[in-house]
């Protein structure tokens, strides 16, 4: 069977506790013959030992590359497209693949809070405000450019809080998330998510 023997790896947090076991991983699958054509369909020998989400190694294929459908039988849809066309490769397709995905998505929302005796209440003329240059409201101000001689703030860029608005501005949070992506045996799929406080460790192999 190409596909034995199979991994199991552990997710650890810094002080070695196991938080998750992640069994079955799919071990390396070689494959010759293998082909590109500057696109992202991968010509391969037998694409029914292979899965969605495993990581696919080969001369001419951006690192970190996976397969993200299966064509037919001796093709592969690939999430980057390679960068020329060979043919007689040698492709190596993993359960593992060690380079993290990421994807951005919304998280909630924040409001911009500026508070402290240090704001100015800026206006751009006298007439829209009797001291357009006042301690008050909701403003702060960040000097954008300077004069070179003097020293001197010659414009600013305003920055209006949400404290005292009634119907604060939606501002939507939108953060940047990496994994990794584990196939195991009949192509399940687990996500473990990139945390600086785990680790992922090869627990045993298992024929």
């Amino acid at each position: 069977m190409p596909n034995a023997p199979t991994a199991t790896y552990e997710v650890k947090n810094d002080n070695g506790t196991v938080l998750r076991t992640i069994p079955q991983v799919l071990a390396d699958v070689r494959q010759t013959g293998c082909a590109t054509a500057s696109s992202n369909l991968l010509t391969v020998a037998d694409s029914t030992v292979l899965y969605v989400g495993m990581a696919v190694c080969c001369f001419d294929v951006p690192a970190g590359t996976y397969i993200v459908a299966i064509k037919d039988a001796t093709h592969v849809v690939m999430s980057a497209n390679a960068t020329g066309t060979v043919t007689g490769l040698v492709a190596i397709f993993k359960g593992f693949n060690v380079v993290t995905r990421s994807v951005t998505a919304d998280r909630g929302t924040w409001r911009n809070t500026i508070s402290g005796t240090t704001q100015w209440d800026f206006k751009s003329s006298a007439a829209a405000h009797a001291n357009p240059m006042q301690l008050n409201g909701p403003w702060t101000i960040v000097p954008a450019s300077f004069d070179g001689f003097l020293g001197a703030p010659l414009s600013y860029t305003v920055h209006m809080s949400d404290e005292l608005l009634t119907t604060p501005a939606l501002r939507t949070k939108t953060e940047p998330w990496s994994f990794w992506i584990l196939v195991s045996t009949g192509g399940h799929i687990s996500v473990v998510p990139f945390d600086p406080e785990h680790s992922l460790h090869l627990k045993s192999l298992s024929a």
